[in-house]
């Protein structure tokens, strides 16, 4: 199982690129969410069809860090 997000803000609003992928059924599973963070209120949108690309190569490096500012 892995389970790898990638967010960031831009205004009023927060995007999260999520590449999730469970061993048990072979599942994968990617999309992005994002948040209006005054209201709270969050949008979803599930990749559907041939999927290139992961978010996996990022994980566990300094590449991407929670704490960079833009």
């Amino acid at each position: 199982m892995y389970i790898n997000s990638l967010h960031f803000t831009n205004g009023d609003y927060t995007y999260t690129l999520h590449d999730d992928w469970t061993s048990e059924d072979n599942h994968y599973s990617k999309g992005l969410h994002v948040t209006n963070n005054k209201t709270g209120k969050t949008a979803s949108l599930d990749a559907k069809g041939k999927i290139i690309g992961s978010l996996f190569p990022f994980a566990n490096t300094s590449v991407v860090r929670e704490s960079d500012e833009l």
